[in-house]
């Protein structure tokens, strides 16, 4: 991957949605996006077309959630977007979709092996 492109807007402009729209016509193309879909924040992968809710509402042990101001995010999805993610990187792909925002516990747990093999990789 070669260069980084940054799309910024207003919140709730549309940018995912445009995103998502570009990407379905798009060819070696991998990665995740985070839509808003009826007011809950959702995790959907590319290559798969799998989508799994990311924040919730439900009673779950803390140590399974990741909690920032009002909203709880499972630590599972977040497991699986590294996975996919780490994944990405040892494809050679045109293009590699991440977060919208990047979200991550008080230690900076979540994305560290991410953020390390990606900053190492030749």
């Amino acid at each position: 991957m070669k260069n980084i492109q940054i799309l910024t807007g207003p919140v709730h402009s549309g940018k995912t949605t445009k995103l998502m729209q570009w990407a379905s016509t798009q060819n070696n193309i991998d990665g995740i996006f985070q839509p808003v879909i009826d007011g809950k924040r959702f995790i959907y992968h590319i290559s798969s077309r799998m989508l799994k809710i990311l924040e919730t509402t439900e009673t779950q042990l803390e140590e399974e959630l990741i909690i920032i101001g009002k909203y709880k995010f499972r630590k599972s999805v977040f497991a699986w977007v590294q996975n996919i993610l780490l994944d990405c990187l040892d494809k050679k792909l045109d293009w590699l979709r991440l977060f919208n925002i990047v979200l991550y516990d008080k230690n900076k747990q979540a994305l560290l092996l991410l953020k390390d093999k990606v900053i190492n990789k030749e």
